[in-house]
Order: structure tokens, then sequence, then C-alpha cells
């Protein structure tokens, strides 16, 4: 049930704008949030299995490196409150509109 509910990950990596560039075109993310400082990308989406299971696929020839992935909900109380969306029949969360921060194209050079 929770693998495809809506959640926010957090991945450490040595591009995170890049990283960034490439996990905007993936059908599940809802938004990205970059915060450099930290080398870290907070993604939003609405399936995290399936981002998860492309991720591999999507890294292929990539010039960055990641270094951690983890979950920002991993609280008891978020998985409890998750847990009682669904027993409450509200499992859809309105998805996020647009991204958070600018992203271009990346070069297929």
């Amino acid at each position: 049930i929770l693998a495809d509910s809506p959640n926010q990950i957090l991945i450490r990596c040595t591009d995170p704008r890049a990283l960034g560039r490439l996990l905007a075109e993936h059908a599940t993310v809802d938004h990205l949030r970059i915060d450099e400082a930290n080398q870290s990308l907070e993604v939003g989406c609405n399936a995290p299995a399936s981002l998860l299971r492309d991720l591999s696929t999507l890294l292929i020839n990539q010039k960055f490196t990641i270094t951690e992935i983890h979950s920002s909900d991993e609280s008891l109380k978020e998985l409890f409150a998750t847990l009682m969306k669904f027993h409450r029949g509200e499992s859809k969360i309105v998805r996020k509109a647009a991204s958070i921060l600018p992203i271009s194209p990346i070069d297929s050079k």
C-alpha cells in the first residue's frame, strides 16, 4: 500500500541540479527542491516505488554519484497518518502544481 502512496524522497548526490533535470521528466515526480549546500535533492512523487524502480535505468551514462536515498516521511507519525488516509478513503492526494525550480533540458552530447 505505502510503496505507491505519495511521498518525499531525499537524494544526496554529487550534482543535485543535474539529477533534478533528469528526474523532472519522470511521470511520477510532482516537485523538486534542490539544496546545493547539502548536495541533496528532495523529490515529491506520487508513486515512489515506480520512481525508485526506474532510477537505475535513468542513471546509466550519467557523470554524478548518488551517495544516499531515503524517505523524508519516515516517522511513525507520518506512517500512521498515511494509513489513516487509506482507511478513510482519502488515498489520492492532490498533486502539487509546478516544479519549484526552473529546469532546463539535459544536453545530449
